[in-house]
């Protein structure tokens, strides 16, 4: 479950358009976007990543 979660963020955040996903945000400001966008790809990887790390090897 935490690979196919890791593997959706990474998608989400790397490989789909941007101009999609701003239109499935589209009532959100600018602002929210900006941090949506840069927690998807940068720290919702890292997170799903360390957690999957922690129950594999912790």
């Amino acid at each position: 479950m935490l690979l196919g979660a890791l593997i959706l963020a990474l998608i989400a955040g790397w490989v789909a358009p941007r101009s999609v996903m701003r239109g499935e945000l589209a009532q959100t400001s600018d602002r929210f976007f900006a941090f949506w966008r840069g927690s998807i790809r940068y720290a919702v990887p890292l997170a799903i990543a360390a957690i999957l790390f922690a129950g594999l090897f912790g």
